[in-house]
């Protein structure tokens, strides 16, 4: 039940940005019909897979380290694969908000055992829009959004509370 941490990253090289895409085929194809007739079949809350986790997937495709130094840099390279993985999930929250499930989760581990993994002003810069757009779509659709995160992540309560999460 532990999952690992990627040891060797397929952009661990910037060279290979060019030529990468996600793996739209897996959000794409999955079974709608099922899901929403599960959910038309149960009078219990219905609660969607875990969908979005941006900085969890930038890690898996670049290495923490990697991640944390290009986040620091700030580099073009960095911002166009936020903007995929952003694009990515923006797509499958979309179509969660759609189904007939009551909420829509979202996750990342964003803490350490004594704070925020990285400095509460980049996340609020860079992270904050990303959730607060995927929070809009699922409540536009009239639905619950969850969040989950492990560690101490108080700096940030009142932005996840802003931006709309409800539990």
């Amino acid at each position: 039940g532990v999952v690992g941490e990627v040891k060797e990253p397929v952009l661990a090289d910037w060279s290979r940005l060019s030529t990468f895409q996600p793996p739209w085929e897996f959000i794409r194809s999955r079974d709608w019909d099922h899901i929403n007739g599960e959910c038309d079949r149960s009078d219990t809350f219905m609660l969607s897979d875990v969908c979005a986790r941006p900085f969890e997937r930038l890690q898996f495709l670049r290495g923490t380290e990697n991640l944390y130094i290009d986040l620091a840099y700030d580099t073009a390279e960095i911002r166009t694969l936020i903007q995929m993985v952003h694009d990515y999930y923006r797509e499958d929250v979309t179509n969660w908000a759609k189904s007939n499930v009551d909420a829509v989760m979202l996750m990342d581990d964003w803490g350490s055992n004594i704070s925020l993994l990285i400095h509460p002003d980049m996340w609020r810069a860079v992270f904050k829009p990303i959730y607060k757009e995927f929070c809009d779509i699922i409540h536009r659709a009239g639905k619950y959004v969850f969040f989950h995160s492990d560690g101490f992540i108080e700096a940030i309560y009142g932005d996840l509370i802003e931006i709309g999460v409800n539990a």
